[in-house]
């Protein structure tokens, strides 16, 4: 016969969901919308993580978290360090709180790593704090103490999004992507525009849209032809005629019969 915590973990585990960011309150009354507040520790005690015990000061600190869906990214790993280490790779820091934006944590620095959902197959799907009793608690990861608390989360198998719905995701994000970039690629190069040839077509998203330039002749005026010897006429432009060749050559002919006789003697 199946034991009754192996049951109780396999319900928990296929029932599990991801949790999709975390923070942290200054004030635990007004959490943002789809946050939930962990206001107190494993044993009922308040779970304020903000530790000055010196001047007994009023500050508070509460974590936070959202399981929202919409989110595309889930919470994979969390870790606790010290202000001057170096942040670990793929983690981000909560530095500021989400409703004042103070200061987060006073000595310490809370770091969580976030991936894509369709990446993973597991995440974080609960965060508790406990209190003063310091045993260990199945299937949970410790995470670090903050003003004599424990920080504990558990790693569960995610429910992932629908094939269907994943495609469409995927899909819109690379229309927004392709509209963004060449809507960039056009504002950045605004010459580009005017020197595109006639016959170019542009293809986005398997729509074609040609050029306002297509299936305009680019031929001379008929007025500016002779019908008789099919060639260019004088064009008088803002008072300069232009002549053609032979007109030139006919107006300016010189023979320099003058000089050839000066030139004999």
């Amino acid at each position: 016969m199946p034991d009754l915590q192996d049951i109780s973990n396999a319900i928990s585990e296929l029932q599990s969901e991801a949790i999709t960011d975390i923070g942290v309150l200054a004030s635990k009354k007004e959490p943002p919308a789809d946050y939930n507040v962990i206001a107190q520790t494993t044993d009922g005690f308040d779970a304020n993580l903000w530790k000055d015990s010196i001047f007994k000061s009023k500050v508070t600190r509460h974590l936070c978290f959202t399981k929202n869906k919409q989110l595309c990214q889930v919470v994979v790993d969390m870790k606790l360090t010290d202000l001057k280490e170096c942040l670990p790779e793929g983690f981000s820091s909560i530095q500021d709180t989400m409703d004042s934006h103070e200061q987060a944590l006073r000595k310490e620095r809370l770091c969580v790593k976030l991936v894509p959902r369709h990446t993973t197959e597991t995440a974080i799907c609960d965060v508790i704090i406990q209190g003063k009793s310091k045993h260990g608690l199945a299937s949970y990861t410790y995470i670090g103490e903050l003003n004599g608390l424990g920080i504990w989360c558990q790693l569960g198998k995610i429910t992932k999004l629908q094939d269907s719905a994943n495609k469409t995701l995927l899909a819109s994000t690379t229309t927004c992507n392709v509209g963004r970039q060449v809507s960039e690629s056009l504002a950045s190069s605004p010459t580009k525009k005017n020197i595109v040839r006639p016959d170019y077509e542009h293809h986005i998203n398997n729509i074609y849209t040609k050029s306002a330039m297509d299936d305009i002749p680019f031929t001379i005026s008929n007025k500016h032809v002779s019908r008789s010897r099919g060639e260019i006429q004088p064009i008088n432009l803002l008072g300069i005629i232009i002549k053609s060749q032979q007109e030139i050559e006919e107006e300016y002919n010189y023979s320099f019969n003058t000089e050839h006789s000066s030139a004999a003697f």
